[in-house]
């Protein structure tokens, strides 16, 4: 009579350790980094190639604008 008892016991323990193991795995993994977009280095290139483009060309705004004051 007591086989059935045990055997159960078994199993339960079985399963509480199967699902603590998931629950460290599925953890682990929503720790992962933000992967970066696609475009991010593409867009900073573009950015550089027109910007040397307006700069040959002559027509490249001032960097800096002085806005006036008034008092």
């Amino acid at each position: 009579m007591n086989a059935p008892r045990t055997l159960t016991g078994f199993l339960l323990g079985a399963a509480v350790v199967v699902a603590a193991i998931g629950a460290a795995v599925v953890g682990k993994k929503k720790n992962r980094e933000p992967k970066a977009h696609p475009l991010n280095g593409g867009i900073a290139k573009r950015i550089g190639l027109f910007s040397n483009f307006a700069a040959r060309a002559g027509n490249r705004p001032n960097s800096s604008i002085e806005m006036p004051v008034t008092v």
